[in-house]
């Protein structure tokens, strides 16, 4: 059995700062072969990532080898040729999955979390996932994201888990992209639900009891 990550680009990858003010995304500087630079009209108009949640997603990557599934609007104008390039250029050792991408449907309806539900029915190989995306794209993901939290923190028995093959959901910040928490909060899943490392589940609840005593 396996893990997987399903991952968006724009927001977690391309935080709207690094899209606009990144001199190698103003200057369209592609260093690149497959597309020759960036002058195709249904290629993207940016390829620089963020530089911290590069490094961040490699961190994990250390801890965990899971395989990555794209699930970013970019699978349906990017080739994986370029996909596999554009994650070079950027240093991301990510390793992609034998079947990278998401199910396409079309953008009127365009539902995130059947997308991946719909991937992760087709792989019962693959036990649990992990996804990273941001509101913009991902609303519904995140709003099973909040129906599974008040349904934890308030006890809502009316509450039906409508895609139990989707796993831990990360929304990130659009602006700024990966951020400490969100690492530390993907750290712990990893270790906990896929490492099943007891000795890190058991310092995180005396860290967070130490917390607790404090405020």
């Amino acid at each position: 059995m396996s893990n997987v990550l399903f991952l968006d680009f724009d927001g977690p990858l391309f935080p709207s700062r690094t899209i606009q003010w990144h001199p190698d995304n103003r200057a369209r500087t592609y260093p690149g072969t497959v597309l020759k630079g960036l002058s195709n009209p249904h290629s993207p108009r940016y390829w620089k990532m963020d530089e911290i949640s590069v490094d961040m997603l490699n961190e994990l990557y250390k801890v965990y080898a899971f395989d990555t599934v794209v699930s970013s609007s970019w699978r349906r104008v990017c080739s994986l040729e370029f996909i596999e390039e554009l994650f070079q250029v950027n240093g991301l050792n990510l390793t992609l999955h034998e079947d990278w991408d998401t199910p396409t449907r079309t953008f009127r309806n365009c539902r995130r979390s059947e997308e991946i539900n719909e991937w992760m029915e087709a792989h019962p190989d693959v036990e649990d996932c992990m996804v990273i995306d941001d509101r913009s794209s991902g609303e519904s993901l995140f709003g099973l994201q909040q129906a599974r939290s008040n349904a934890r923190i308030y006890g809502d028995r009316k509450f039906v888990e409508p895609y139990p093959r989707i796993g831990k959901i990360m929304m990130v910040d659009e602006e700024f992209g990966i951020s400490r928490y969100d690492f530390l909060n993907m750290q712990d899943y990893i270790k906990e639900f896929w490492m099943e490392d007891k000795e890190w589940v058991e310092k995180r609840q005396r860290e967070e009891a130490i917390l607790r005593c404090l405020m």
